[in-house]
C-alpha cells in the first residue's frame, strides 16, 4: 500500500492505562491506540502526549519503543501521574471512571513544537478528551495554527469532561469527524434520537460543522457516512464471540484514517474499518502486539 507524499499522520491526545474489573491494566486512551494501530498497519504515526515520571508512564514508553514507534513526542511530567481510566463491565458494555489532572492534560507547545521540527503531515486525529484542560488544548491550537493539517476528530464524550458544547468546538476546526449515535445526540443537545432520524440529523450536524465528512456509527446496526452529496450505510459484520468492545470505536476510527491517508474510497473505507473494529470486540483491550492481526487485514485489501 502507497501512501500519498505528507500522509505521515499527527495523532495528538491521551495515553493512559484501563484498569478492568480484575485489576489487569491494558494501555490505551483513543489516540494512542488510533496511533497504535496505525503502526501495525505499516504507517508511521508522530504520537504526542504526555506520562507521568512513573512505572506506568516507562510501561507506555517500552511498549511504544518495542512495537516500533517512535516516542519523541511523549512528554514527561513529573508532577502529575500517567493515566488512568477505571473500566466497570455490565455484560460486554462498558463504563468509565477518567481520573482528573493527569499527565496528557499537560502537554506543552514548545517540546511538541521542537520533536515535530519539519516533519511533512498534512493530518491531524484528535479526540475531545485530551482537550477538557486548557494546557492541552492551547497546544492543540499552537500545533494547528503551525501546522495548517487537515483535521480529523473523534468525538468521544465523557462525562463529565465533555460535552455537546465542546465537542461543537472541537468540530468546528475539522475536515471530517467521527462519533457514535448517542454522542450524535448529545451534540446536538437530544437526549436520543430515533432510528429514523439518524441520517436527517447526521446531514444536519455534518452542514452545521461545514465537514466535509461526518462518519456515525451505529453498534450493532452498522455505521453511517455524511457528505455534502451523499449517504452512505455500512451494513455490521458478524461477531463470533465478543471478548470486549472498549477498543470498537478507535479500531474503526484508525481505519477511517488510514483510508484517509491512502485516499480509498468511501465505501471502502466504511467497510473495512466495520471489519476491523468487529476484529478488535474480539480480543481483550483495544490494541494487540501481535503483528499478525493486522497482516490478516492488509492481505484481504491487497487482495481485492
Amino acid at each position: 500500500m502507497n501512501h500519498k507524499s505528507g500522509a505521515r499522520p499527527v495523532i495528538f491526545g491521551e495515553v493512559l492505562f484501563d484498569i478492568f474489573p480484575d485489576k489487569n491494566e491494558v494501555l490505551g486512551g483513543a489516540p494512542f491506540n488510533v496511533a497504535w494501530n496505525l503502526k501495525g498497519f505499516g504507517l508511521d504515526p508522530f504520537f504526542i502526549s504526555r506520562v507521568g515520571a512513573d512505572k506506568r508512564g516507562e510501561r507506555v514508553l517500552q511498549s511504544m519503543r518495542k512495537f516500533g514507534m517512535n516516542t519523541a513526542g511523549v512528554q514527561i511530567d513529573n508532577h502529575r501521574p500517567t493515566g488512568v481510566v477505571e473500566i466497570k463491565m455490565e455484560g460486554s458494555s462498558h463504563t468509565f471512571d477518567i481520573l482528573p489532572d493527569q499527565a496528557y492534560d499537560n502537554i506543552e507547545p514548545r517540546s511538541v513544537i521542537d520533536a515535530l521540527g519539519d516533519a511533512d503531515s498534512s493530518l491531524l486525529y484528535h479526540g475531545t478528551l485530551s482537550i477538557r484542560s486548557a494546557v492541552s488544548s492551547n497546544t492543540l491550537d499552537t500545533l494547528l495554527d503551525i501546522m495548517k493539517p487537515h483535521v480529523f476528530v473523534d468525538v468521544n464524550l465523557r462525562a463529565p469532561w465533555c460535552d455537546g458544547a465542546s465537542a461543537k468546538k472541537a468540530l468546528a476546526k475539522a475536515m471530517w469527524a467521527k462519533l457514535n449515535n448517542e454522542e450524535l445526540g448529545q451534540t446536538l443537545g437530544s437526549c436520543a434520537i430515533k432510528d429514523q432520524d439518524i441520517e436527517m440529523m447526521s446531514e444536519y450536524l455534518r452542514a452545521e460543522a461545514e465537514l466535509d465528512i461526518l462518519v456515525v456509527t451505529l453498534g450493532e446496526k452498522g455505521a453511517l457516512l455524511v457528505t455534502p452529496d451523499s449517504i452512505i450505510r455500512s451494513d455490521p459484520a458478524p461477531v463470533s464471540k465478543i471478548v470486549d468492545t472498549v477498543g470498537a470505536g478507535d479500531a474503526f476510527s484508525s481505519v477511517v484514517t488510514l483510508g484517509l491517508v491512502y485516499d480509498w474510497p468511501l465505501e471502502v473505507i466504511m467497510d473495512r474499518a466495520i471489519a476491523f473494529a468487529v476484529d478488535v470486540c474480539q480480543i481483550r483491550g483495544a490494541t494487540t502486539s501481535d503483528i499478525d492481526f493486522y497482516q490478516r487485514h492488509i492481505k484481504k485489501w491487497e487482495a481485492v
